[in-house]
């Protein structure tokens, strides 16, 4: 077995060691690969605005150099990597079965912890793939298709494979996808269900979604985190579905016992609505340290961020009949908002009426 591989083999068994990953930094910089430097760049962290751009550039450059045999199942303008390892793996649709079971098991996949299958790939070939152990550090597994009761995970290797969060996808509202999960065990391990959908979030979808949810309802029973997903989220949307869970009571009663968080994100955004066991849902996260192409968003002041604070205010201002008591804005990692965009964001919460608490965490400074 060559270095690499060998390096390779360790990363598998302890994908999340620092000092391990900086060895296999060395040795790729001794060669001559810049993945070292991504790597060594990324361990350090508190990158600079220069030292992130180059590793973005660096990425999109060589990511499918570094995907190795597994850039023939990605696809490799939605795949997404985090200091130099693929974070998240999306694989381009209808890939053969025997291309699966080509790469079963190879190590490169231990630091993925985001698994994307397309609705167009048959689930009933996938049960020895995702059995692999090699996967067991999964925490997101995102299933497009209704046919996910003909999965069947090899045991026992199948026990390796519990993500915590579970994704279903659609190409419309859920007419017929969710039942299915409660006949399959992967769906009843995960405590976090979130319903992806390629239609923009407007009022209507929601409406029909919310409805679908319902009538599906026996399927969700042990899901403690529900969240609507999709690329493109209308403000007006978004509040709405948030508003859901208090529209319809049966939603926090006798239909979703267990549910503590209610939520909605897109690429840029995240508002989850959280409550104590037996409460109300009185708290909300908007959480605007989404990642882009692998990197955190150091700086909230360009205009694309304005916007996405302008809309976050927004959607407060459509939930004043939530009564929240407790609003926390979430910012990447020493994020910076300027006075009057965290006056807007406080002002809006307070018009609920009965807003207790507010806080900011990760702000590094309030710029004038």
């Amino acid at each position: 077995m060559n270095r690499e591989a060998a390096l390779l083999e360790q990363l598998a068994e302890r994908p999340d060691d620092r000092a391990l990953r900086l060895v296999f930094s060395d040795w790729l910089q001794e060669q001559g690969d810049e993945r070292g430097e991504v790597i060594a760049l990324w361990a350090r962290g508190n990158l600079s605005l220069t030292e992130r751009r180059r590793v973005a550039r660096l990425t999109t450059t060589h990511g499918g150099e570094w995907l190795g045999p597994l850039a023939a199942l990605a696809d490799l303008h939605r795949t997404r990597f985090v200091g130099g390892f693929v974070d998240e793996l999306v694989c381009a649709p209808s890939r053969p079965s025997e291309l699966f079971a080509a790469l079963n098991g190879d190590v490169r996949l231990a630091t993925v912890k985001s698994f994307v299958v397309p609705p167009t790939q048959a689930p009933a070939r996938l049960g020895a793939f995702l059995s692999s152990p090699v996967l067991r550090h999964l925490q997101k597994l995102e299933l497009g298709s209704s046919d996910w009761q003909d999965l069947f995970l090899t045991p026992p290797l199948a026990t390796t494979l519990a993500p915590p969060r579970v994704v279903v996808g659609s190409w419309g509202v859920f007419h017929k996808e969710l039942a299915p999960l409660s006949s399959v065990k992967l769906f009843q391990q995960a405590s976090s269900l979130a319903l992806s959908t390629t239609e923009f979030i407007n009022p209507l979808v929601v409406a029909e979604i919310h409805e679908s949810v319902l009538s599906q309802s026996n399927a969700l029973q042990g899901f403690e985190e529900l969240m609507l997903a999709a690329r493109y989220v209308v403000f007006e949307g978004a509040a709405d579905w948030l508003l859901a869970c208090d529209l319809d009571r049966r939603a926090t009663g006798t239909v979703f016992p267990r549910l503590l968080r209610w939520g909605v994100e897109s690429g840029e955004v995240a508002f989850v609505r959280t409550r104590e066991p037996g409460g109300a849902f009185d708290h909300l996260t908007i959480d605007l340290s989404a990642p882009e192409s692998g990197e955190k968003r150091a700086v909230s002041t360009t205009p694309a961020a304005e916007v996405r604070i302008a809309n976050a205010a927004a959607v407060l201002v459509q939930l004043r009949e939530a009564k929240l008591t407790s609003v926390t804005v979430k910012l990447p990692e020493g994020g910076r908002l300027r006075t009057h965009e965290r006056g807007t964001l406080m002002a809006a919460a307070r018009r609920s009426g009965s807003l207790e608490h507010f806080s900011i965490i990760g702000e590094s400074a309030v710029l004038p």
